[in-house]
């Protein structure tokens, strides 16, 4: 019912942004519609950017994410989280701190030379069982070994930049 209610007011939203005006699609409306429909499916609790009167108490990402890193952090094992939305990287954190997962957020705020320092430490610390990254900040350069899993909570409208994603900790062994 939630991302259904969305699709709906996109289709007309775009419907109507391709029948309007001179013949030329506006493509703010479009866009804007895209996006909404971006957030309704993969962040609901975005309620700054979707409407808060719609019910996404049925999303369950949260919760799979938490599961999932807490039977890894059972086995000693490390994950990384990445999102491309903010508001999803935001809620993932403030999700997985409140069950007490020790979280290292890196997000594009954090300086490129800093973010090193931080995968360091991330690597190091026992305590430290996750890092949830924007995508397009840790998605290429940057080598992870320590984490041991991967899960992409959205995808990008360029498979690139979700491909290069599962490469920062599964790194071919050269000799």
């Amino acid at each position: 019912p939630f991302y259904g209610s969305y699709a709906e007011w996109a289709q007309t939203a775009i419907a109507k942004a391709l029948r309007e005006g001179d013949g030329t699609p506006n493509m703010g409306v479009i866009s804007n519609a895209l996006w909404k429909l971006r957030y309704a499916a993969t962040c609901p609790v975005a309620v700054d950017y979707l409407n808060p009167a719609l019910d996404a108490a049925s999303w369950n990402k949260l919760e799979y994410v938490l599961s999932y890193v807490r039977r890894a952090a059972e086995k000693g094992e490390k994950t990384i989280v990445f999102s491309g939305l903010r508001t999803m990287v935001a809620a993932m954190v403030t999700h997985l701190t409140a069950y007490g997962i020790g979280v290292m957020p890196i997000t594009a705020n954090v300086p490129p030379k800093k973010r090193f320092g931080l995968i360091r430490e991330f690597s190091r610390s026992p305590d430290l069982a996750v890092i949830v990254a924007s995508l397009n900040c840790l998605n290429r350069g940057y080598t992870i070994t320590a984490a041991n899993h991967v899960i992409l909570v959205d995808l990008e409208y360029s498979p690139e930049a979700t491909d290069q994603a599962p490469d920062r900790v599964h790194r071919p062994v050269l000799r």
